[in-house]
């Protein structure tokens, strides 16, 4: 066994090994809008065979291609540091991009393939004199060598990558003051080693439980029922059928309520039935306050001739407050007026009824329940109903807000300026209203005398 142990530990290493030799190549052929297919992210093509069936049509097609090497980058730090490529992401969304994810470069690098095979002139420009560069079509080939990340921190690369985005955005403005049609290239040397480095360090320190994790990574099914911190909530996915975000749950009775958003929450996975009823089963076992075992079912439905998604019951049980235990405690959620709801500026509101392929979402939304609240902050909603694209529901589509038009905001407002303009329409009344005087004195006359009775 420890053996066998040895040999896969041995196979994963050079399997690292192989990964860490992979660069990412993205192409933009600006001024040709022909829309082109980009490989599979799990495919790796040979450098050669990269170059001879995707970047040499492209060069010979243009007169001048600019090409930006940096030292070692991989297609994961494109994520890993997404805030760093503003304006390559920004020059995406502009043109169409053509990405090779995963290029071996092991025998030989991207730009020593280029220069073997290309007959047109070439041009090397360095970091350092980047910055006064200047576009004098005197090369048909130009490669700009970034400004290394090799040895850095990861604050330290980051900053880098963001400067060397900046650099990439100004050289590209003076390309297109000058000529319209080109290609860019954007690619690197060697692949970045973080990922490399991180399974190195984690075979070292604890090979067992490394054995474990590849081994069951094989068990593990497509699509699972998660549960991710983000952005200062959490994000539930029942399995692609089901998402919910929520920032705050609090649940207590009408004067005190306890935070359960930070505890450890599992999600029971389950599969949406027939495209027609969904669910999303959510709870804590962490004690928090006076609340305990914390659970909580949302039920939806989709009707297929409105073209809408409700909910239908939201159950919470075996959950305790104060020593209250409730059990299998159920509140609608969707009819058209429900007095469950309260928080609202009118005493009857409208359940939750969603367009199809969109999300609901809510600031803060509280419900009646036994008599004790459950608040839901910053809720978002979303099942896989008919219109969302693609097998699974990977990401909130538009938001269908909980607020009506006429809000208490919104009424004041208006009832004010009513009242503005009724004081503008009397006033404005009031001037037209003032007459000049229709006689006058005559100097070299008698004096004009109004006798005045009593």
């Amino acid at each position: 066994m420890a053996a066998l142990k040895s040999l896969f530990l041995l196979f994963l290493s050079n399997l690292s090994y192989t990964a860490s030799s992979n660069v990412p190549i993205i192409t933009w052929d600006v001024g040709h809008s022909k829309p082109v297919v980009s490989t599979l992210a799990g495919h790796t093509l040979d450098v050669v065979n990269s170059y001879d069936e995707y970047l040499h049509p492209i060069i010979e097609n243009n007169e001048y291609t600019f090409i930006f090497l940096q030292d070692e980058l991989s297609i994961d730090d494109f994520v890993k540091f997404a805030p760093s490529f503003e304006f390559v992401k920004r020059f995406n969304e502009i043109q169409k991009p053509f990405v090779l994810p995963n290029v071996d470069t092991k025998e030989v690098y991207v730009d020593s393939v280029i220069r073997k095979f290309s007959n047109k002139s070439i041009t090397d420009v360095y970091n350092e004199d980047l910055k006064d560069w200047v576009f004098n079509k005197a090369s048909n080939i130009v490669f700009f060598h970034l400004e290394p990340v090799r040895g850095t921190t990861l604050d330290g690369k980051k900053a880098i990558l963001k400067q060397n985005d900046q650099l990439f955005h100004d050289t590209l403005k003076k390309v297109e003051k000058t000529i319209k049609d080109f290609a860019v290239i954007f690619t690197s040397k060697e692949s970045s080693n973080n990922v490399f480095q991180v399974l190195s360090s984690e075979r070292l320190s604890d090979s067992d439980s490394m054995l474990k994790r590849q081994l069951l990574a094989v068990e593990t099914k497509e699509e699972t029922a998660t549960v991710t911190d983000v952005e200062d909530g959490k994000l539930f996915n029942n399995t692609g059928c089901v998402i919910m975000y929520l920032k705050s749950l609090k649940f207590g009775d009408g004067r005190n309520q306890t935070e359960l958003i930070n505890n450890t929450w599992k999600i029971s996975e389950s599969a949406c039935v027939s495209q027609k009823f969904y669910s999303i089963h959510v709870s804590t076992d962490k004690k928090t306050g006076d609340v305990d075992k914390f659970s909580m079912l949302i039920e939806l439905e989709y009707d297929e001739g409105s073209q809408e998604w409700h909910c239908g019951n939201i159950t919470l049980e075996g959950s305790s407050y104060k020593g209250e235990e409730l059990t299998n405690a159920s509140i609608q959620c969707g009819g058209m007026y429900n007095k469950n709801f309260v928080g609202f500026p009118f005493e009857q509101n409208p359940g939750i009824i969603v367009p199809a392929a969109m999300c609901f979402s809510c600031g803060n939304i509280k419900f009646n329940i036994s008599n004790h609240i459950l608040e839901l902050g910053s809720l978002q909603l979303q099942p896989k109903t008919n219109g969302v694209k693609g097998e699974k529901l990977r990401k909130f589509s538009g938001a269908y807000n909980c607020v009506g038009f006429f809000t208490i905001e919104i009424l004041t407002g208006i009832f004010v300026t009513i009242i503005l303009a009724l004081g503008l329409f009397m006033g404005i009344s009031m001037i037209l209203s003032i007459q000049t005087p229709e006689r006058f004195d005559d100097p070299k006359g008698t004096t004009i005398t109004v006798t005045a009775q009593e």
